[in-house]
């Protein structure tokens, strides 16, 4: 298959692509932005092993520099 070939097939693709994103984009109303834009609470169940202080499930490093001193 030539440069040009691939270019055509590439061109159908993407203004195939554009065409039916435009289409898609003209029917959302100004509502329909408002109402994805809201804001609103979200639930996230995070492990408890994740909301312990940072501090004490990581060693600073310059903790770390003195333990492996110590060793």
């Amino acid at each position: 298959m030539l440069t040009s070939e691939v270019k055509k097939v590439l061109i159908d693709v993407v203004v195939k692509l554009i065409t039916e994103h435009q289409q898609r984009r003209a029917k959302i109303s100004t509502e329909d932005v408002r109402a994805f834009m809201k804001i609103r609470q979200i639930k996230v169940d995070v492990p408890p092993n994740l909301t312990e202080n940072k501090e004490q499930a990581a060693p600073k490093p310059e903790e770390k520099k003195e333990a492996e001193v110590k060793n």
